[in-house]
C-alpha cells in the first residue's frame, strides 16, 4: 500500500417487479460512484515514480526538516556536486503526498422491460436499458513540489483536467410466440427489433504556471499549454428471427 493513495466506491440497486392481468413490468436500476486517489508508484525515478524513487534515495536525507517541512537536500547536493537537475532525486514522500491525481467515476446502469400478452402463447416484449458513465481526472502538481529538470525556486506548477461522459442506450421489440403440438412436440417462434446508440463527449485542458499553492483549479494558471474536446457517436440496428422445434425434448430443429 502506497501512502496517499486509496480507493473508495459507494453503489445501490433497485429491483421493482410487478403484474397486472395481461401486463409485466419490471425495472432494474443500480447507481455506483467511485473515488480513485491515485499515486505513481510505478515508473523509474525520472518519471516521478514514488517507489523507484524511494529506491535511489539516499538514507543520509531525512524525509522532513526541523521545521516540518519537506527536506529537499537530495535535489540540491546532487545538483551542486556537478551533476545536472535532471540527474536529482526528488523526496519520494513528498511526491507521494503533495501531488493530486484522482479520477471520479459516475455510473448509471438501468433497465426497464414490458410485457404484454393479448392471447395465450403469445407475447410481446418491450425492453429499454441504458448505461451512463461519468469519469473526471483532477491533476495539480504545487509550485511547492521540485521539478527535476529545473532548480527548486523555478518550478511553475502544473495542472490538467479531463472529463469525459458516454451514454449507451438500447431498445428492444420483439414477439414470441409458443406451443405444444401434440404430445410430445413443442414450437417456438421469435420476431424482433433491436436499436443502439452510443453518444461519447471528451473535454481535456493542461495548464502551468501557477502562482501559488493555495488554488489548485485550473483558472488560476496564468498560461495553457493544451485545450480540446471531441464528441463521437454511433448507431446499431438489428433484425432479429429464430424458429425452433423440440420433439420429445431430445431432438431439436
Amino acid at each position: 500500500m502506497v501512502i496517499s493513495s486509496g480507493y473508495e466506491q459507494y453503489s445501490a440497486r433497485l429491483n421493482l417487479n410487478a403484474e397486472n392481468g395481461k401486463f409485466k413490468f419490471g425495472v432494474n436500476f443500480s447507481p455506483s460512484r467511485s473515488i480513485h486517489d491515485r499515486v505513481k508508484a510505478e515508473g523509474p525515478y525520472w518519471a516521478d515514480g514514488v517507489i523507484g524513487t524511494a529506491l535511489v534515495s539516499s538514507p543520509m536525507f531525512s524525509v522532513y526538516n526541523q521545521d516540518g517541512s519537506y527536506n529537499y537536500g537530495q535535489q540540491s547536493w546532487r545538483a551542486e556536486s556537478g551533476e545536472s537537475w535532471s540527474d536529482s532525486y526528488i523526496n519520494p514522500v513528498a511526491l507521494a503526498n503533495l501531488m493530486i491525481n484522482d479520477i471520479y467515476h459516475n455510473r448509471i446502469l438501468g433497465n426497464v422491460f414490458m410485457e404484454y400478452s393479448p392471447i395465450k402463447n403469445l407475447t410481446f416484449r418491450t425492453n429499454i436499458g441504458i448505461d451512463v458513465n461519468d469519469f473526471t481526472r483532477e491533476y495539480f502538481r504545487p509550485k511547492a513540489l521540485p521539478n527535476r529538470n529545473l532548480a527548486l525556486d523555478e518550478t511553475p506548477g502544473e495542472g490538467k483536467n479531463r472529463t469525459e461522459g458516454l451514454v449507451n442506450v438500447v431498445i428492444e421489440e420483439t414477439a414470441n410466440f409458443n406451443i405444444k403440438i401434440g404430445d410430445r412436440g413443442d414450437l417456438s417462434l421469435l420476431a424482433g427489433i433491436t436499436g443502439q446508440k452510443e453518444n461519447q463527449n471528451e473535454n481535456y485542458i493542461s495548464v502551468r504556471n501557477f502562482p501559488n499553492d493555495l488554488v489548485t483549479t485550473l483558472n488560476a494558471a496564468l498560461t495553457v499549454d493544451n485545450a480540446g474536446s471531441q464528441r463521437t457517436s454511433w448507431a446499431l440496428l438489428s433484425y432479429i428471427g429464430r424458429a425452433q422445434y423440440n420433439f420429445g425434448f431430445e431432438i431439436f430443429f
